[in-house]
């Protein structure tokens, strides 16, 4: 198997966990941890060592808004390192973690390394004219809330009431108005210079190397010998 391959069966394999985790735990929220490192290596003491740092300050963020932890995977493979959480569904809405996960990944030393996804069920109607049982965020709702996080069956009679489905949705960054991240380089929308490769790669893992060696966290540590097992 070549290595893009490998890359893509561990991409498929996340989202199948993702899916699965959900299904046990209907009423919790699952996050996907991982590095945003480009190019083909993604496995090195160093990236250890940050992603050690990201699943420390994560759960560190979560203790401190009492959201408990379900259960958790971790796992290691070409698509580099990676974790799943499943989060109970008390005390803060899936809104509300999104935009935790969103200040870690603003505000820590390493947080534009972060890579933290958000998923969640929500109600989805088959009553294909049901207009808040898309699976979508309501395009008139200026406070980002997600559609499906209601009771669904009010909106249409109870005679008419079509049966209901969980369905996986990801919570985005634009799906509550905010801007995409920017550019490890530069101050241009990341997506866009990853798209373009507006930048050379080994200037891109060059200001990532930098990141991590400058950091106090890992400074303080062995990075060679940096403990997995947590």
């Amino acid at each position: 198997m070549d290595l893009l391959t490998e890359i893509l069966a561990a991409r498929e394999s996340r989202m199948f966990k993702i899916q699965n985790s959900l299904a046990a735990y209907p009423g919790s929220s699952v996050v996907s941890v991982k590095l945003n490192i480009p190019g083909s290596r993604k496995i090195s003491p160093a990236y250890q060592a940050a992603f050690k740092i990201v699943e420390y300050e994560l759960k560190d963020k979560l203790a401190g808004s009492s959201v408990g932890i379900i259960a958790a995977e971790r796992n290691s493979s070409a698509a580099g390192y990676d974790a799943l959480y499943v989060l109970s569904s008390q005390p803060l809405t899936a809104i509300e973690i999104k935009y935790l996960l969103i200040g870690l990944e603003n505000k820590d030393p390493l947080g534009r390394l972060f890579d933290l996804d958000l998923w969640h069920n929500e109600v989805v109607s088959d009553q294909p004219d049901s207009p808040c049982n898309t699976g979508r965020r309501c395009t008139d709702n200026q406070e980002g809330t997600i559609c499906g996080q209601g009771d669904a069956s009010q909106n249409v009679p109870n005679s008419q009431a079509a049966p209901e489905k969980l369905t996986p949705v990801q919570i985005k960054r634009n799906d509550l108005g905010l801007a995409g991240r920017k550019c490890l380089i530069c101050d241009n929308d990341a997506v866009i210079c990853s798209r373009g490769k507006r930048h050379n790669l080994t200037k891109l893992l060059d200001k990532i190397d930098s990141l991590i060696q400058s950091d106090v966290r890992i400074k303080n540590n062995n990075i060679g010998e940096y403990d997995w097992n947590i």
